[in-house]
């Protein structure tokens, strides 16, 4: 929503293209109307690969305004909690993307929605999960904040947009996860 872009180095013409040069794309937007999101994109001219570096910063929102983008692919929602501040980057390839995030966030709280599952299995699922491996603040306590890392192997037949926002998704799983065997 409210999207104003910035493109750099874009050229139709091969003579102009310098092989060490990059098209650059800046995107600033209003996040599902909550908060401003700026992005940038760097797709070098020297491959002939998908590759691209994309870097991002979110200010804050409610977790629950991103329920529409996350449930469908996580199959979780966010029933409360605020997303203080996020910063990402990280290198796409032909094959995998991996980078790191920073995810400043508090009072979360998540519900499973497994089709397969009964309601009151999935308040049980939802119930452990609080228990034991879901992280409801970053940064806790007086720990300093957890970088988590992006790692994101890439569904060829989806476009750049899908790449982008399901290599951000597992930034967010990370940080919002605790890895079996203990607390990080």
């Amino acid at each position: 929503d409210k999207m104003h872009v910035v493109v750099t180095g874009f050229t139709n013409h091969c003579s102009y293209v310098n092989h060490s040069g990059s098209l650059i794309v800046n995107a600033e937007c209003e996040l599902m109307n909550r908060a401003h999101l700026t992005v940038q994109y760097t797709f070098p001219y020297d491959t002939e690969e998908t590759k691209f570096d994309c870097s991002g910063h979110l200010h804050a929102m409610p977790f629950m305004a991103l329920n529409p983008i996350f449930e469908p692919i996580t199959k979780v929602s966010f029933t409360d909690g605020m997303i203080d501040d996020m910063d990402f980057s990280f290198h796409a390839g032909e094959n995998v993307a991996t980078g790191e995030m920073k995810l400043a966030y508090k009072q979360l709280k998540v519900r499973f929605n497994l089709a397969q599952k009964t309601r009151q299995k999935n308040q049980l699922i939802t119930f452990i999960a609080h228990q034991v491996f879901i992280k409801e603040e970053n940064p806790t306590g007086d720990k300093p904040l957890r970088i988590t890392h992006i790692n994101f192997k890439r569904e060829k037949e989806k476009f750049i947009f899908s790449y982008t926002l399901r290599s951000v998704l597992t930034g967010i799983n990370e940080a919002i996860l605790i890895k079996y065997g203990g607390k990080k």
